[in-house]
C-alpha cells in the first residue's frame, strides 16, 4: 500500500467517477454482496499486486471503508467488494462465478438473443478467456456445429441466454486415467506430449510437458490420443472417422438429416448447410455468432429442391446435380457446390 496515496480534489473526483462505474458493474455481475462483510471484520485488501491486512470501519452501498494495519487513519480508503477477501481466502478475481453449469452439462443456448434455442454441451473455458471469472457467460459446444467439426472450443453463451435441458450430462470415455502420459491438442490444435491430471465430467484435464499450470487445458476425447501415435495411425483414424457418402435416392442423395460444407471454387469453407429431418434448411456461416437461414423450409421432388422463406413466403427453386461426390445446386444464376460432412440432429 503506497503511503503517498493522499487524494487531492482532482483525484477525489476521479475516484467518484470510477466508483460510479464500479457500482454499475456490480449491479450487472455476481460480485460479492455487501452483506458478506460488516463493520469490524478483519480482511485483506488488494492494492496493486499485493494484499494488506486491514479492518472494515464503515460501509455504504457497494463500498467498504478500510483501515490498514500499522498505518495512520489518513490512509483509510473506500474499497469495492472485489478488492476485499477474508484473511487467507483466494483472490476473488480467480474464482469462477459461473458455477451453475459444469463441463459436460447438456443445455440450450440462444447465442444471438433471437429466441433461437440450440442444444449443446457446456465445455471448459479456454486459457485465454480473460473474462471467464465474470460469471456472465459459459462456453457451449452446440450440437449443430459439433457434428460438422466446427467450433470445438464452443461459443460464448450469455448466462441469461442459457437454460438446462432434461438430458444426462456427457461423461468422458474412461479410456484414460489420471497419471496417463498422452498426446493432446493445445488451444492451437497442435499435438503435444502431456499428462492427464484430472477427469472433469466429459473432459480430461491435461498438463503439457515442459509447461506450467497456466497452460493446463480441459479437452474432449477427440483432442487426446495414446502417446506415440504415429502420423500414419492418426491419418488412418481420421479416414475411419470421415463421414460416408449419404444414401442415394435414385440419382441424388437423400437430404433429410444431412450436413454439408460449401465450396466457393477456392476451398471448402466452414459454412455449413443442414437439411433437418423436420424439413428445415439451416445455413450456418463460418463466422461465430452469425444467424443462419433458420425458418426456411424445403422439399425435394426429383431433381428439384424447393425452399420457402417462413418470414416473407419467398419461394426459390434449385436444380440438383450429383457430380462426382459433390452436390451442385443451381438457381438459374448461381451454382452452389456442397460437400457431404455427416449427419445432423437439428
Amino acid at each position: 500500500m503506497r503511503k503517498a496515496q493522499i487524494l487531492g480534489p482532482l483525484n477525489s473526483l476521479l475516484l467518484a467517477i470510477f466508483t460510479a462505474f464500479a457500482l454499475i458493474g456490480a449491479a450487472s455481475s455476481p460480485a460479492l454482496a455487501q452483506d458478506d462483510f460488516k463493520v469490524g471484520d478483519r480482511v485483506e485488501v488488494k492494492d496493486g499486486d499485493r494484499w494488506y491486512k486491514a479492518q472494515i470501519t464503515d460501509t455504504k452501498p457497494g463500498e467498504f471503508k478500510v483501515h490498514y494495519d500499522g498505518y495512520d487513519p489518513i490512509f483509510d480508503v473506500w474499497k469495492t467488494p472485489n478488492s476485499l477477501r477474508r484473511i487467507g481466502a483466494p483472490d476473488p478475481a480467480t474464482i469462477n462465478r459461473a458455477t451453475k453449469y459444469k463441463p459436460g452439462d447438456r443445455v440450450e443456448c440462444d447465442k444471438a438473443s433471437m429466441g433461437d434455442w440450440e442444444k449443446g454441451t457446456v465445455v471448459p473455458f479456454l486459457p485465454d478467456d480473460t473474462n471467464k471469472n465474470s460469471g456472465n457467460f459459459y462456453r457451449v459446444r452446440l450440437d449443430s456445429f459439433n457434428k460438422s467439426g466446427l467450433y470445438k472450443a464452443g461459443h460464448e453463451c450469455n448466462t441469461v441466454n442459457i437454460r438446462p435441458i432434461n438430458e444426462a450430462p456427457f461423461r468422458a470415455s474412461g479410456k484414460y486415467k489420471v497419471g496417463d502420459q498422452v498426446e493432446a491438442q493445445n488451444a492451437n490444435f497442435t499435438w503435444l506430449s502431456a499428462k492427464v491430471i484430472a477427469v472433469e465430467g466429459a473432459f480430461y484435464k491435461v498438463r503439457f510437458d515442459n509447461r506450467d499450470s497456466r497452460y493446463d487445458e480441459s479437452i474432449s476425447d477427440d483432442r487426446i490420443r495414446p502417446l506415440g501415435t504415429t502420423e500414419k495411425e492418426a491419418e488412418a483414424k481420421t479416414k475411419q472417422d470421415e463421414p460416408l457418402t449419404p444414401k442415394m435416392a435414385g440419382a441424388f442423395p437423400t437430404l433429410p438429416g444431412t450436413a454439408w460444407k460449401i465450396d466457393f471454387g477456392r476451398d471448402v469453407t466452414g459454412t455449413v448447410f443442414q437439411f433437418c429431418k423436420s424439413r428445415r434448411w439451416e445455413i450456418i456461416p463460418q463466422r461465430a455468432g452469425t444467424i443462419g437461414a433458420v425458418g426456411r423450409s424445403y422439399t425435394v421432388s426429383g431433381s428439384t429442391l424447393t425452399t420457402v422463406n417462413a418470414d416473407d413466403g419467398k419461394v426459390e427453386k434449385w436444380k440438383m446435380k450429383w457430380n462426382g461426390g459433390v452436390l451442385e445446386l443451381f438457381d438459374g444464376k448461381t451454382t452452389l457446390k456442397l460437400h457431404y460432412t455427416g449427419q445432423n440432429k437439428c
